[in-house]
């Protein structure tokens, strides 16, 4: 079992997960252009904590999604940024 701060507001400061335990939040809703939606996820695999945060939203712009990954160092007691992506559909279809 690991002890970890999260981050998060919709989450206890402090959780504890246990070896292949995952916890998921999602937010979101409407928005006045469009939606938007926020998944972090949780999760303790193989004695590694990770988290993913992903997001997804319309508006007037079109949409956009990103995901961003990280690893948490037990040491300092922060989230590490493993790496992250974004996608923009309608930039990729004006073929930006």
């Amino acid at each position: 079992m690991v002890i970890f701060k999260t981050g998060e507001l919709l989450l206890r400061e402090q959780t504890a997960l246990s070896e292949g335990q995952t916890i998921t939040v999602t937010t979101g809703g409407s928005t006045e252009e469009g939606y938007f939606s926020s998944t972090v996820r949780f999760s303790l695999d193989g004695g590694v904590l990770s988290k993913e945060e992903m997001t997804d939203s319309r508006d007037c712009d079109g949409r956009l999604t990103t995901e961003t990954h990280y690893l948490y160092d037990e040491k300092s007691e922060e989230w590490e940024r493993v790496n992250a992506s974004q996608r923009d559909y309608e930039a990729e279809r004006m073929g930006y």
